[in-house]
């Protein structure tokens, strides 16, 4: 399993954009897809959960940071995987380059 984590705030619709894009990647192994909303304010993660159900999306009611939205993703990889899954961090802004996953 490769666990795929990003933190998002503010970031619009980049965090479902790019759920589509990982989706679209022919990667060789079943991919999970979390995502943590740091205190959201533009709706973004709203829209994200209704286009992309499946996707994990968990919630801070107000902003936490970078660091304790990270840290509560990762636990939340650990907890839910097994030994040989794999858990990468990406940033929520759509910048990143998706690519490099495969």
């Amino acid at each position: 399993m490769l666990f795929v984590l990003f933190p998002v705030l503010d970031e619009g619709d980049a965090p479902l954009r790019m759920v589509r894009e990982i989706r679209a990647l022919d990667l060789p192994w079943p991919v999970d897809v979390t995502v943590l909303d740091d205190g959201s304010t533009d709706g973004g993660p709203v829209r994200l959960r209704r286009a992309e159900p499946d996707v994990r999306v968990l919630r801070h009611q107000r902003p936490l940071g970078a660091g304790a939205s990270l840290r509560e993703l990762i636990v939340d990889a650990l907890e839910r995987g097994q030994d040989g899954d794999v858990a990468v961090t990406l940033e929520g802004d759509g910048t990143c380059d998706l690519d490099a996953l495969a």
